[in-house]
């Protein structure tokens, strides 16, 4: 009599490759919503950093901040985008008759961050008044963060010349 080889208990060759793309599939998802929410938050700490700093300038500006170092009339308080390649920076200065423009502070967005305005790259908050010297004819200034990463995506704010500031 023969005997036979005796049976091995175990998964066949089907079954784990079958296993094997069920768990890739769920980590691609995984991965492109964890891709996602990362854009999403560059986007929103961009555009929080932004709204911070005109929300600063029109602050200052409304209690009629004046620098000690500012020399000659005081003109208000300028927030600045400057739009080099990657990545992009705001600024606020205080603006004075005699010393100009003297930088108050500076921050760098995140990668992949662009901005753009329609109507000028800086807006000067004149003190007490809280207006600003966006041009009459224009009503206000739009500001959009972008991100130009991956899922291109953007948010618009707006600076009326009365100096409200909007997210939209």
């Amino acid at each position: 009599m023969r005997k036979g080889l005796p049976a091995v208990a175990g998964f066949t060759i089907i079954e784990l490759i079958i296993v094997m793309l069920i768990m890739a599939l769920f980590i691609g998802l995984g991965y492109s919503n964890f891709r996602d929410f990362a854009v999403r938050q560059n986007l929103n700490t961009a555009q929080r950093t932004v709204y911070d700093y005109l929300q600063e300038a029109k602050s200052l500006s409304a209690a009629n901040k004046k620098p000690e170092d500012c020399v000659g009339t005081f003109e208000g308080w300028r927030f600045k985008i400057t739009r080099r390649a990657s990545p992009a920076e705001v600024s606020l200065y205080h603006v004075c008759e005699d010393s100009g423009d003297t930088l108050y502070k500076a921050e760098q967005l995140p990668q992949d961050i662009e901005l753009n305005y329609t109507v000028s790259d800086s807006i000067l908050f004149i003190p007490l008044g809280g207006l600003t010297d966006i041009p009459v004819n224009r009503s206000y200034n739009r500001i959009r963060v972008i991100n130009r990463g991956f899922n291109s995506q953007y948010i618009e704010m707006r600076v009326y010349v009365i100096g409200k500031i909007e997210t939209i």
